[in-house]
């Protein structure tokens, strides 16, 4: 049986839904459980949405007569006890915030790659900075803050600049109240650096590692060396089966979580598969989780 994170009912309750799925963190390794950590799947599509305009394939006509299976871009919410994080911004940004009924706050953003897909939410997202009176803290690789400045030049202004650019690439690393996150380099295009997420959680049930990466390629030695032994593989889920445009398929996806011995590996960022919930659940096989827009990540955990 496939686990899933959602779909959840519908229509949404803004505001509501963050409480029930919240889990109690520890803030740090021998700490007290008083901080609240929620990790949530704003989006879980590819490139394009779920439905497309125009398409009857039974994926599009089963998300068009229930709205739980919408997909919009993917997009992952942190938010733990001293900030909110938000991983890759893309087009659907506000409506994201707005479906959930979240308050219109973040405190940074990490930009895994610039792919449409990824950042051109970043525009919206300026006016969701957590004080309008301070840039947006944006981390993104050196080839990634160049782009995102070519797209959005008024963001990087020197005379007014709406966000400023911190590293993030392969072995930094991020520390909130409850996780530590560090970066890992996917291998998804030759040349174009992506560096997805790997995070140590600190829960009730002891540290929990987590690896969430939406577009992926050929790992590298040393980011196979780094996510041996994980608990979640939350992976690339663009192509069912074979690999296609620089991702790997579910198929490989599956093959390296064997491989490195994950103890469950769980797919976003679905793609046109063309086929109905049910169908794709039953091609992934039993006991791989399936992410939903709206869902919690921590409800993936093994």
């Amino acid at each position: 049986m496939v686990t899933q994170v959602g779909p959840r009912p519908f229509p949404f309750l803004p505001g509501l839904y963050l409480l029930p799925i919240g889990l109690l963190v520890n803030g740090a390794p021998g700490g007290t459980m008083d901080s609240v950590m929620k990790i949530t799947f704003l989006g879980t599509s590819a490139a394009w949405p779920t439905p497309q305009p125009g398409c009857h394939c039974p994926q599009c006509s089963e998300a068009r007569a229930d709205g739980r299976l919408r997909r919009t871009r993917s997009s992952l919410l942190i938010e733990s006890a001293d900030e909110v994080v938000l991983v890759d911004p893309g087009p659907d940004v506000f409506h994201q915030f707005e479906r959930e009924g979240l308050e219109p706050r973040v405190d940074r953003v990490l930009v895994t790659h610039s792919h449409a897909d990824h950042v051109l939410g970043l525009g919206d997202l300026e006016r969701l900075r957590a004080d309008r009176k301070h840039v947006l803290r944006v981390h993104a690789a050196a080839y990634h803050r160049k782009r995102i400045g070519e797209i959005f030049p008024y963001l990087v202004d020197e005379r007014d600049p709406r966000i400023v650019f911190e590293v993030w690439k392969p072995g930094t690393e991020i520390s909130l109240e409850g996780i530590r996150i560090e970066g890992f380099e996917t291998g998804h295009r030759a040349r174009f650096p992506t560096a997805a997420l790997l995070m140590h959680l600190h829960t009730p049930d002891g540290m929990r590692r987590v690896a969430y990466a939406t577009d992926m390629g050929e790992l590298p030695d040393d980011s196979r060396e780094r996510l041996e032994e994980i608990d979640l593989f939350v992976g690339d889920g663009t192509f069912l089966g074979g690999e296609g445009h620089g991702h790997p398929g579910t198929d490989a996806v599956l093959a390296l979580g064997a491989e490195l011995d994950v103890e469950k590996v769980a797919f976003t960022h679905v793609g046109h598969v063309q086929v109905d919930d049910a169908g794709l659940r039953e091609r992934l096989g039993e006991g791989v989780g399936l992410a939903y827009d709206g869902g919690n990540l921590l409800d993936l955990l093994p």
